[in-house]
């Protein structure tokens, strides 16, 4: 994260894969930020994701609120996919903080997302439901931690547990 100065930040984040089956080949993120009375932050972030068969352009908008030892967000994605249609989706967080940066959290997700199968494009509604969270058990150790289902339409549910070792260097 790059600080322009005390109000505006920018993440700028790039991304290959050497042997890419199921993930992109490459990606870019920009992402710009603002801080605004009252606990607010608002960001617009710019993302190309390349795949094989297809490419996504995204748009993202997002506001977040803190307040005592809370964290709200929203986000609103468009994309716009290679050969196909422009899918809409909805993010909404919720999480409580309880020690430092340690905390626990809710997501909630609901839209449209366009998805290539060998040559077929097809198009359906996702929905999904996590608890997630991060503790901090040292300076620059923490476990992260996940718990939840998405919903592809009619092709799968998945259902899943995660685990991960994180280290601040």
């Amino acid at each position: 994260v790059i600080a322009l100065n005390e109000k505006w930040s920018l993440q700028p984040e790039i991304g290959y894969r050497f042997a890419p089956f199921f993930s992109p080949d490459w990606y870019a993120d920009l992402r710009l930020q603002r801080s605004l009375p009252r606990g607010f932050l608002g960001a617009a972030s710019v993302r190309r994701t390349e795949y094989a068969s297809s490419r996504v352009d995204r748009l993202a908008l997002g506001i977040e609120r803190y307040w005592g030892s809370w964290r709200g967000g929203y986000t609103l994605t468009v994309s716009d996919v290679s050969n196909a249609g422009t899918p809409i989706g909805h993010n909404a967080s919720l999480d409580y903080y309880y020690a430092g940066l340690s905390y626990a959290g809710l997501r909630l997700t609901a839209g449209r997302e366009e998805a290539v199968e060998g040559t077929q494009l097809f198009t359906s509604r996702v929905r999904a439901i996590g608890l997630q969270g991060r503790h901090w058990f040292a300076e620059q150790w923490a476990l992260s931690w996940e718990l939840g289902v998405l919903e592809q339409g009619d092709y799968y549910t998945r259902r899943g547990v995660q685990l991960g070792l994180r280290h601040a260097f």
